[in-house]
């Protein structure tokens, strides 16, 4: 790990579509809603699936591990198809 990773904040988030209130209990709260854009969304690459060996080649995505520790150039040697997300807009809908 590098000397400087406690300067690096990592979060996961993802998209839900089905309720899935029982992930709240694991620490997953909601934090908003698609308001518009759901095309965008539509088109984030799924076909990774959820995390696997590591490297592909059992068809499955990213190891955790890997990411925390090599970052980008891990994601883009081995899941090229893997979608960014490049900014988000929060508003505020009180």
């Amino acid at each position: 790990m590098s000397p400087l990773s406690f300067l690096i904040s990592l979060s996961r988030s993802f998209i839900n579509f089905g309720d899935n209130r029982f992930l709240d209990k694991q620490g997953f709260a909601p934090i908003g809603y698609v308001l518009s854009g759901m095309d965008v969304v539509d088109s984030v690459y799924s076909g990774y699936g959820e995390g696997g060996v590591g490297d592909g080649s059992d068809g499955r995505g990213p190891a955790q591990g890997r990411i925390q520790n090599q970052g980008n150039a891990y994601l883009d040697q081995y899941f090229p198809k893997l979608s960014f997300i490049q900014s988000i807009k929060f508003d505020d809908i009180r």
